[in-house]
């Protein structure tokens, strides 16, 4: 890996950016870079080791795929992702968000898959993912909810997959 990820912002027509595998580190900026390209469909930084920034606001509004699986990230799900209403995935497996899932994915009117599984969350199994009507693929299996499976799941009328196992 280079020494930063700045080459990028002179890709201003990239829409696809697949970094996954690659060790970025936590050391480094690969936020700022990323939030210039204003015309990105898809992130994947999958198994990065990345770290993820406390900022509120995005460039890259375009997106709709976002892959932070398997990087380790310590941390509440980021306010910056509530800029992100065209995302239709979203992956956050295996990392350790922790705290609430934030409400602002029930704005998410074109989320079709979402991954939240082998993290953290230690609230009650949110109400809110049920009534996200685009949904398709619904994965929190392997949190520490502290409740029982909202009844509102029957709502899910689009659901094709839908993964909610517990362990302790």
């Amino acid at each position: 890996m280079m020494d930063g990820l700045g080459w990028v912002t002179t890709l201003s027509s990239l829409r696809h950016l697949d970094l996954s595998g690659i060790n970025i580190g936590k050391h480094i900026d690969w936020f700022h870079p990323v939030n210039m390209l204003s015309s990105l469909r898809t992130l994947n930084l999958a198994w990065s080791d990345i770290d993820i920034p406390s900022v509120k606001c995005v460039n890259f509004l375009s997106l709709n795929s976002l892959d932070l699986s398997i990087n380790g990230i310590c941390s509440a799900i980021p306010i910056w992702l509530s800029n992100l209403t065209s995302l239709m995935h979203l992956n956050l497996y295996s990392n350790d968000f922790h705290g609430k899932i934030a409400d602002f994915l029930e704005t998410f009117s074109a989320l079709a898959s979402i991954d939240l599984s082998s993290n953290s969350f230690n609230t009650s199994m949110p109400d809110l993912l049920c009534n996200l009507s685009s949904h398709v693929h619904l994965q929190l299996s392997r949190n520490m909810f502290s409740d029982l499976i909202p009844a509102n799941l029957r709502l899910l009328l689009r659901i094709e997959d839908l993964y909610l196992t517990i362990t302790n």
